[in-house]
């Protein structure tokens, strides 16, 4: 996602004066406000037409055995590269995961299978119109060809939801290699671990919400539920909070330690969670979010948790319009910056935290039943 000089470019835009006050002003406008009763983020995905989990483990045991003796967290790279893989990955979110392989090539889906809405202009105030280009890759091989596994990124688990294993690769991977993105406090996040998972869903979902907002001068209900499902639908949160459930299951294992064999432990084993064994899958990923525990109503250190993931879903948020736009005129970083404060992002983060709650609650309830 990201092109080098982009982190110094933003630090410039903030500190030397930037003066498009319309455009950041725009962006940081609360269009969420009026909508929060109404805003759900729901973690289990529940598509119709998925392949079963036990497809996409086969697939990616036989791409695990290609790549030899490298080490447990190489192979982690390795397999999420299958999934997400391109120069801005290797720059700018995991950067200490760069010498890993990649697999395979990525390329732009032919344009009748880009999804649509893809490649727009945003008009701002001040007569400035950007070109935005969120063009979607898929992983291929030495013929041209997608790769099977690539097909099976989202699987339907043992309990019949359906979670996003690319997600969930993806901060696995960041777990192996922890680092901040962007400028945190600015435009960034604190945690690239955060920033591939469910921070960075949240933060593309504010930012297209404000983004069609500016666009059409309004937004309503419908619209930003449907923008959820493009930017961050179940599959995804439940991948992602995955990704932390997993973390105990890859720590403290060996070098040569099989990825796909835990992930297989995770998902098939006796002990994987299900509705009837949730084993806390979701109060063990509160706990790795930093919320804590839930006591009663609240998370223990939801006070603080939430205002931190506050401006990291915004950071997020303006960090990924910032890589829609190339080449990128000032304006675009009057854009970014004010996304950056927008205030919708805690509106975002509580309905986050209260599912999460809730997931905690229904598998407690589960457990003593």
């Amino acid at each position: 996602m990201k092109s080098a000089p982009l982190v110094p470019e933003l630090a410039a835009a903030a500190f030397d004066g930037l003066d498009d006050h319309a455009i950041t002003h725009a962006a940081r406008r609360d269009v969420l406000a009026d909508h929060a009763a109404d805003v759900r983020v729901p973690l289990r995905g529940d598509k119709v037409e998925a392949p079963d989990v036990e497809e996409l483990l086969v697939l990616l045991a036989r791409e695990e055995l290609a790549l030899g003796s490298r080490p447990l967290g190489v192979r982690v790279s390795a397999l999420r590269k299958i999934f997400y893989d391109s120069q801005g990955w290797d720059a700018f979110l995991l950067p200490g995961a760069a010498h890993a392989p990649s697999p395979y090539a990525h390329q732009p889906l032919p344009p009748h299978e880009q999804p649509s809405g893809m490649v727009r202009q945003l008009s701002l105030p001040g007569g400035h119109v950007l070109t935005l280009d969120r063009t979607e890759t898929r992983a291929v091989d030495s013929q041209g060809d997608t790769p099977a596994v690539a097909l099976c990124q989202e699987a339907r688990l043992a309990d019949g939801a359906v979670s996003d294993v690319g997600h969930a690769l993806c901060g696995l991977d960041a777990a192996f290699h922890p680092d901040v993105v962007g400028l945190p406090g600015l435009v960034g996040v604190r945690r690239n671990v955060d920033a591939v998972t469910w921070a960075g869903d949240l933060g593309s979902w504010l930012a297209e919400v404000q983004i069609q907002a500016v666009a059409a001068g309004s937004i309503d209900g419908p619209t930003i539920d449907r923008l959820r499902v493009l930017m961050a639908p179940g599959q995804d949160n439940l991948g992602n909070l995955d990704a932390f459930s997993l973390q105990p299951w890859l720590e403290g294992q060996p070098a040569g330690a099989s990825v796909v064999e835990r992930l297989r432990g995770f998902y098939l084993g006796s002990a994987a969670p299900t509705h009837a064994n949730p084993r806390g899958r979701f109060a063990g990923a509160a706990l790795r979010l930093g919320l804590g525990r839930l006591q009663g109503d609240a998370f223990e250190r939801e006070a603080t948790f939430v205002p931190r993931a506050t401006s990291d879903v915004a950071g997020a948020a303006g960090l990924y319009f910032a890589m829609l736009v190339a080449p990128r005129p000032r304006q675009a970083y009057a854009f970014a910056l004010g996304l950056a404060r927008n205030p919708g992002a805690g509106v975002l983060v509580r309905a986050f935290v209260t599912s999460l709650a809730k997931a905690v609650r229904d598998e407690g309830e589960a457990v003593r039943t």
